[in-house]
């Protein structure tokens, strides 16, 4: 049998180069002769280099036309997410369920004394976070004092390494003598408020005692002082961390338990779990004080505006007013605009070292205490209603309400704790936080809402 000759066009046509027509000139480093189909062959990339993988987890994206990147790996739990505001087009960011636990700790702490150590901390990758994502970390424990503990000192840091980052928001109660094994929670609120190179966040935060003389804190509630948001360089990768130091050599504090949860920024996808969080409304006040926040009026900053779908909802206020010459002023919540006389309250509230009662019904708004312009400059209160079955439309609305502030002088720190009532069985899709009289919410008081979903 006589062996076929070999026509050219067969050889291009299997990607076989003929000798005769390799490509000439000097390569680049990598590349390889590839038949063009007609004329000499090219030298062309053997496909996308393997040096452009740096770590376990690495993706490869396009950032344009023929062109390819890396994009580190993410936090434990986050998800990848379509961005087109990010070189790559993606970015990985908490899962759509809302609250994701990013850490905890599985055994209770060591006791920790008078030197700044970590209780918890979480690893957030680079580019992870964006404006509007919150975080929220809870830790509880008992405590032990010396005959003269000064204060205790819980920091919440975020920075590129343990123990450095800065710190968007901090609290120190004044520590009773000589208890021992008394119990105490805090619990912190935190907002990335813009992100990149330059970004900055801003928080808030609260340590609770169980009794003002005979407990861990000379008072039942300590809130953190309003700050200015502090620097956050959202592209490098960031450890966001809660720390905690006595104040005194013979004084400590163990930790039973400690997380740190990412809440997503955005609207959550169909099919969340049940129980999961979701951001209904945002708002700050931003260039010049403000009556009222209204989320049936003023558009958000961020959050579903969706009230549907619901069990819990938790209404945040982070407030102080323009009211002339007080130290304490007063803040309104009002829900679906409704301002009958509909309103009850019973109050237990701790003032210095006072405790006391108070109530009143059939109000045209529910009342809660906040700093007046005469309050020492920038302390403002933090607080939150909790309402359960806010979506029913059987029974009136009740709630549980936990609120407060400090003062730069003695005596003059508040904390209250409410059971708030709305007398209507319609479930709440409105909420707006004001004042009385003419008085103004100043600029960076906020509202937050978030709900727990129900399906």
């Amino acid at each position: 049998m006589t062996a076929q000759p070999t026509h050219r066009h067969d050889e291009f046509h299997r990607g076989v180069v003929p000798e005769e027509q390799l490509a000439s000139g000097t390569p680049t480093a990598g590349y390889v002769p590839t038949a063009s189909g007609t004329g000499e062959a090219a030298w062309s990339a053997a496909g996308i280099p393997v040096t452009i993988i740096d770590a376990k987890g690495d993706l490869i994206a396009g950032t344009a036309a023929d062109t390819a990147a890396r994009l580190a790996v993410g936090t434990n739990g986050y998800v990848l997410t379509a961005d087109s505001g990010e070189t790559t087009g993606l970015r990985w960011g908490a899962a759509a369920s809302g609250a994701t636990q990013l850490a905890s700790i599985t055994a209770a702490s060591a006791a920790i004394a008078n030197t700044e150590t970590v209780v918890v901390s979480a690893s957030l990758a680079a580019n992870s976070v964006t404006a509007g994502m919150s975080f929220r970390i809870r830790a509880a424990g008992v405590g032990t004092t010396a005959g003269s503990p000064g204060v205790d000192t819980f920091r919440v840091r975020i920075g590129t390494t343990t123990l450095t980052g800065n710190i968007p928001t901090s609290v120190a109660p004044a520590a009773n003598a000589s208890v021992t094994g008394q119990p105490f929670a805090f619990e912190a609120l935190l907002t990335v408020r813009t992100a990149g190179a330059g970004g900055t966040i801003i928080g808030e935060c609260q340590a609770l005692g169980d009794d003002a003389a005979a407990g861990l804190f000379t008072q039942l509630i300590d809130l953190s002082a309003t700050v200015a948001t502090v620097a956050l360089d959202t592209t490098a990768i960031k450890l966001l961390e809660l720390t905690f130091q006595s104040g005194a050599a013979g004084s400590s504090a163990t930790f039973h338990v400690a997380t740190i949860e990412a809440l997503a920024a955005a609207s959550l996808a169909s099919g969340s779990g049940v129980g999961s969080s979701e951001l209904v409304y945002r708002y700050t006040v931003t260039g010049s004080d403000k009556a009222s926040i209204d989320t049936g009026a003023d558009t958000a900053d961020a959050g579903s505006n969706d009230w549907t779908n619901g069990d819990v909802l938790e209404v945040w206020v982070i407030a102080r007013t323009d009211e002339a010459a007080v130290t304490r002023s007063t803040a309104t919540l009002v829900f679906n605009n409704d301002t009958g006389s509909n309103y009850d309250i019973e109050q237990f509230r701790a003032l210095g070292t006072s405790v006391a009662g108070a109530g009143a019904v059939a109000g045209a708004s529910l009342q809660i205490e906040v700093p007046g312009a005469g309050a020492s400059a920038n302390y403002a209160s933090t607080g939150r209603a909790t309402i359960a079955g806010f979506s029913g439309t059987t029974f009136y609305k009740t709630m549980e309400i936990l609120t407060g502030y400090n003062h730069a002088t003695a005596g003059s720190n508040f904390g209250s704790l409410y059971v708030g009532s709305w007398r209507s069985t319609s479930a709440i899709t409105r909420v707006k936080l004001g004042c009385l009289s003419t008085n103004k919410l100043v600029v960076g008081s906020e509202l937050l809402i978030y709900k727990r979903l129900a399906s």
